[in-house]
């Protein structure tokens, strides 16, 4: 089971999100590991926390660097069943 950056809920949605940081500018690609990382995390919260049990989720992912403005990336993955 992997970290999870940010956690926020917003309007009965949780939104799980994965922030990747560059010095150079470029998008850091996120591999298929790192995003079922971050859904097992997300179960793990969701059966620790269960006042969200009924909440919609969501993976978002953001891309920040120095030389370049962040890039937000709404619903970035989804969980495949």
């Amino acid at each position: 089971m992997g970290e999870i950056d940010l956690i926020v809920s917003k309007k009965r949605e949780l939104i799980f999100i994965e922030v990747k940081t560059s010095l150079f500018g470029k998008e850091v690609p996120i591999s298929h590991f790192q995003c079922q990382s971050i859904i097992n995390s997300s179960k793990y919260f969701l059966s620790k926390n269960l006042d969200f049990l009924d909440y919609s989720v969501r993976y978002d992912l953001c891309f920040l660097s120095l030389r370049r403005r962040p890039i937000y990336i709404k619903n970035a993955w989804i969980e495949q069943w």
